[in-house]
């Protein structure tokens, strides 16, 4: 923002011309269902970029490696932790970003 606009008590904006241009690369990127479990997916399935996008920042990273802990992720994840960590062949780095989708989500 330019300090004129600061100045004039602006704090934000939002340009819908550039917001529509993103969409529409968006489109493909993430892969749903086409039902009421695809739609509920959706949220999961954003908060999984979203992690993927900002893996490498210091929250990020720290709730990964908190999550590394069996018993936190398994909190998380609930009934589904023992299916993650089967699917994830143990490889808790990996659980761990499930959990933190999944705590995203909520």
């Amino acid at each position: 923002m330019s300090s004129v606009e600061v100045a004039v008590g602006k704090v934000g904006e939002v340009n819908f011309n550039h917001a529509k241009d993103i969409a529409n690369e968006f489109t493909g990127l993430l892969r749903v269902a086409n039902n009421m479990q695809g739609s509920a997916a959706l949220s999961e399935e954003f908060s999984h970029l979203l992690v993927g996008i900002y893996k490498d920042t210091p929250l990020i990273q720290r709730a990964i490696n908190y999550l590394k802990n069996p018993d936190a992720a398994a909190n998380i994840l609930g009934d589904k932790y023992y299916d993650y960590l089967e699917a994830y062949a143990g490889d808790m780095d990996r659980v761990a970003e499930e959990a933190v989708g999944h705590m995203l989500r909520e």
